[in-house]
């Protein structure tokens, strides 16, 4: 728990920001889908189409879930459970991501849309 408080410091410091990101337990897909609330939930894999990009209008202190997949994908099965539970499927581009780089690309490309609201 002390290495991964180390790194979460280091990254808060490292990009310059004064919010502490938080790790949470591993959980099953189930319970987190459950237990997630959000203003805005979305899943990104890899069967979405070119229409289903980022296009929210971002508001300040909202707070966004994005569900990325492992290594494979998720299954149909959990991509249908995210659906039932209000996800939107969000499509990362036309690239395969391993899945945590998709991660760095959607948390980039939120602070893009923040960046350029007017």
């Amino acid at each position: 728990h002390d290495r991964s408080l180390k790194i979460l410091i280091a990254a808060m410091k490292q990009s310059g920001r004064a919010l502490l990101p938080r790790l949470n337990h591993v959980i099953s897909l189930s319970n987190f889908l459950e237990s997630t609330s959000a203003d805005i939930k979305l899943i990104a894999h890899c069967h979405t189409g070119p229409g289903q990009r980022f296009d929210r209008e971002p508001v300040i202190d909202q707070k966004w879930v994005i569900m990325i997949g492992p290594e494979g994908d998720f299954t149909p099965g959990e991509i249908e459970d995210a659906r039932h539970r209000a996800y939107r499927e969000i499509n990362l581009g036309e690239a395969v991501y391993r899945t945590e780089t998709a991660g760095m690309i959607a948390c980039h490309t939120i602070s893009l849309l923040y960046q350029n609201k007017p």
